[in-house]
């Protein structure tokens, strides 16, 4: 007796499933200009702070680099991103932590969005009579090496000291509804003691 009652439901249903018309997405012809969500990359030389504890070798690096967009990119972005890149720089050879907007450490992972990086400070600038904005980015990576020796780690340091061509690769980019185009930017190494 079920059934029966279920079939008349069961043609309303179908006889009222049909396409009403073909329409056309409202946002198929709105022009975007996507210079607004252009990102440069502003860099000095960065530091990487060297030092021997016992047998351990710390390495630590403040990034400070400056991710620029327009204004109106920017209040148009649902997130501006930074990616570091060590390959090629002997700091690919250690491991390093790095602290969250939680503060919870992270062994080997920084955040790439920007939205979730306590460790920056935005602010606004004109370039050329245009309005920007400009993301500083200053946060901590802690890098260790242990040794089996004290002199085999001020060995790695001096080594490190002594280098003078390594380069990080930042890449930063924009998304909003879609990943805008990168920009890449190589900033110089200098190891201190």
């Amino acid at each position: 007796m079920k059934h029966l009652a279920l079939v008349p439901l069961l043609i309303i249903a179908l006889a009222s499933c049909k396409k009403l018309k073909d329409t056309t997405p409202v946002h198929q012809n709105v022009k975007v200009d996507t210079s607004i969500h252009h990102v440069s990359i502003a860099a000095a030389d960065q530091y990487v702070k060297t030092s021997v504890t016992d047998s351990t070798l710390t390495l630590v690096y403040n990034e400070d680099i400056n991710p620029v967009i327009k204004a109106q990119g920017y209040s148009k972005t649902w997130a501006v991103h930074l990616i570091e890149n060590f390959a090629g720089t002997s700091l690919s050879g250690f491991h390093y932590i790095t602290i969250n907007q939680d503060d919870t450490v992270n062994l080997d992972w920084v955040d790439g969005n920007l939205n979730n990086v306590k460790a920056k400070t935005v602010a606004d600038t004109t370039i050329k009579g245009v309005a920007y904005i400009k993301i500083n980015v200053n946060r901590p990576f802690t890098f260790t090496q242990r040794y089996a020796t004290v002199q085999e780690a001020v060995n790695a340091q001096n080594s490190l000291l002594n280098r003078k061509s390594e380069a990080i690769k930042f890449t930063s980019y924009v998304f909003f509804m879609e990943d805008y185009p990168t920009t890449v930017l190589d900033a110089k190494i200098i190891y201190t003691k």
